[in-house]
Formats: structure tokens, sequence, C-alpha cells
């Protein structure tokens, strides 16, 4: 919210803390960032059980992690564990940060709305088309961010 709306009372410029607006704009396109890089690690992975692996077992899951480990070289394999326990740290950082600041429907509003920029990702920066699948795909995504809000209506006015 403190991206889109630079005028909000949150977003005031002060002696103490001036933010500006590329450091807005810079966290609006991190959050979208973490989010879609984990919407598409999660579709990857959940692609290697179906078309790969064709089994189901938690064995699996435990073979998944020890042979990426194994065929990774020593020096990437250390790169990628320390940047992703950094992007994790980042993005449990912004997801507490946002709890703190706003709440924790907020926090989940942000994670949900970023779902369906995958797709606009996908067609983006890897050419692919907008078919069908991926437009119903993401109307299905807004559709069940509808149902959360509804729902969190419906209990607040319990």
């Amino acid at each position: 919210m403190v991206a889109i709306h630079l005028d909000s009372s949150e977003t005031k410029r002060d002696e103490k803390n001036p933010v500006g607006k590329n450091e807005h704009t810079i966290g609006f396109i991190a959050i979208v960032g973490a989010s879609a890089c984990y919407a598409l690690l999660l579709s990857l992975t959940h692609f290697l059980f179906d078309k790969i692996q064709k089994k189901g077992t938690f064995s699996v899951v435990f073979e998944m992690q020890i042979y990426t480990s194994l065929v990774s070289r020593k020096v990437i394999y250390v790169v990628s564990l320390i940047g992703t326990a950094l992007a994790w740290q980042i993005c449990t950082m912004g997801v507490v940060g946002l709890i703190y600041l706003v709440s924790s429907l907020f926090s989940n509003a942000v994670s949900m709305l970023s779902l369906p920029f995958v797709p606009v990702v996908g067609v983006l920066f890897y050419k692919e088309k907008m078919d069908a699948i991926k437009v119903w795909a993401m109307l299905f995504t807004l559709w069940g961010f509808d149902f959360y809000i509804y729902q969190q209506y419906l209990d607040d006015n319990k």
C-alpha cells in the first residue's frame, strides 16, 4: 500500500526517516518479484513431481534435495544455498513487517495478489504465449482472492 499511495500518512518525509519515491518503487518491485519467483519455484517443483518423478512418496522429496546437492558444483551450490537463505529471510521480514505495520490480512492480500503476476512475467520475460489456460488461472486466482476477502468481511461482522 505504501508503494502505491505515496501521499499517505506513513510515507511523509521527516528529518529522521526520509522516504523517497525510488525506495517505494524498489520495494514494490521486490515484493512482486519475490512472489513471482516463489510461485515459479513451486510450479517447477510440481512439474518435476508430476512429469519426471511420477511417484508420490516422501522419499522422492528427500531424493530431490539430495540429488540437487550431489550434481551441483560446490561453489554454485553454496552460493545458491546462501542466496536462498537470504531470500527467505528477506521474504519473511517483509511478511512479518506487513503484519506488524498493517495487519495479517493485508500481508496475506499482498501475497495472494502477487500470484496472477506469474503468467504475466512468463509472457513478458520468457516470450510465452498468453493462452486461455493462463487467463483462466489468473481469473481463478482473483476469484479465490475475492472469496478470501469476502470471508474476512463475514468474520469481521461476527
